[in-house]
């Protein structure tokens, strides 16, 4: 084959084709597409489309695939509950040109990718983290490599095509990665506006969203992290977290971040190196740090957090109930520690937000009370309750359906 593969298109789809609600109308700065980019760009002409950034309608859509007239489309999806989008996004493209060649990545595909794959308008399927995989992919259909031995699933022969063979990639050392491309997309769309009003929102603009780890090895039963980007905690060296938020400070002008790794907090060592990085280098970034675990804190890394311009610091506490937590969650939660931690962080002078799941199997109203009760008691700034929702692979989702509660 000579030459497949010249034209790339990386399309967001639009979260509002399928409903328009408050949960909808995120901003989703599109970093998984902006690290593709950067591996590609060098040998192919690479188009991002965010069109829920753009809020393209269906017609919109196509007119843009038209115009660009790529060779392959990539789309992403990073929930499973609009499942239907990336579906209507593949089929749109087919629309304008059967022979598209189409690939679907991200969380749904690779938490979804045994059902996706009865999908034909969706050609090809990227389980796991495609920064490796995919470049392999694009010179495989140029005749250059053989097609990937993990992460992909295909429909011709000489090609993965059971979906129950197929090995999810990983990035093993995010050192390798280059910082992503925001160059292929006007990145000031992005940065100072968002869509959705919460008590998550930035406190100042312009801002970014920064993941600087993958992976977390605590195995919560109700957590996807595992399926989506593995046990194995893999992190970037403090150096390369300082030198990206410099480059981001530098040429865009970032004030503030929003911290969106899984758990970064669960190498102490490297957390402690990173603040400190930040102090020394007069980063003066303001931030926030969601979903934190409570058990990888201490008053040492609190303390650092606030003199590194931390602003606001989401705990992760799910429960009042030790029984909730130890024997439903499997989180190592004490509730001493909580109240400990909560303490300090208010001492320090943080926004404390807490996040509590209420509604897991076995679980009684009484307990359900303990853990409003303790959410009260904590004198938190914001809580958040989830309703416990058993998405797929995890170990809840295993025990709802084992139990024919679903």
């Amino acid at each position: 084959m000579k030459n497949k593969i010249k034209k790339v298109a990386l399309v967001q789809p639009n979260m509002k084709w399928l409903d328009w609600n408050w949960k909808t109308s995120w901003d989703i700065h599109p970093l998984n597409l902006c690290f593709l980019g950067a591996m590609i760009k060098d040998d192919y002409e690479v188009t991002i489309v965010d069109a829920n950034l753009e809020n393209y309608s269906p017609n919109q859509f196509k007119s843009v695939i038209r115009d660009l007239d790529p060779n392959l489309v990539g789309i992403t999806l990073l929930t499973n509950e609009y499942s239907g989008i990336a579906h209507l996004g593949a089929k749109l493209v087919k629309e304008v040109n059967m022979d598209l060649i189409t690939v679907l990545g991200g969380v749904y595909a690779t938490v979804s990718y045994k059902s996706i794959y009865e999908d034909k308008n969706i050609d090809y399927i990227c389980v796991g983290e495609g920064e490796h995989v995919f470049p392999q992919f694009l010179k495989y259909l140029n005749g250059k490599e053989k097609f990937p031995q993990e992460g992909f699933l295909g429909r011709r022969a000489g090609e993965l095509t059971n979906p129950l063979k197929v090995k999810r990639a990983l990035v093993e050392n995010l050192n390798e990665l280059p910082l992503p491309a925001w160059d292929l997309v006007d990145y000031n769309k992005y940065t100072n506006r968002v869509g959705k009003v919460t008590v998550d929102r930035p406190y100042d603009f312009p801002y970014t969203r920064l993941m600087t780890s993958r992976g977390c090895p605590v195995g919560c039963t109700f957590c996807e992290v595992e399926v989506i980007s593995g046990g194995p905690f893999r992190y970037r060296g403090p150096e390369k977290v300082i030198e990206e938020l410099e480059f981001l400070k530098t040429n865009y002008g970032i004030k503030s971040f929003m911290l969106d790794d899984d758990n970064f907090f669960v190498n102490r060592k490297r957390a402690r190196a990173v603040l400190k990085y930040m102090i020394d280098k007069n980063i003066e970034m303001k931030w926030k740090a969601h979903a934190v675990p409570v058990f990888h804190l201490d008053e040492e890394i609190i303390e650092l957090m606030k003199q590194a311009g931390c602003q606001s610091v989401a705990l992760a506490i799910e429960s009042g109930s030790e029984r909730v937590l130890k024997e439903i969650i499997h989180k190592p939660v004490k509730l001493e520690q909580v109240r400990h931690i909560c303490k300090k962080v208010k001492l320090e002078g943080m926004d404390l937000v807490a996040n509590f799941i209420i509604g897991f199997p076995t679980e009684t109203w009484t307990e359900i009370r303990q853990t409003f009760a303790f959410a009260e008691e904590l004198e938190i700034d914001y809580a958040k309750f989830f309703i416990a929702t058993p998405l797929e692979g995890t170990v809840l989702h295993d025990m709802v359906l084992k139990n024919n509660l679903l």
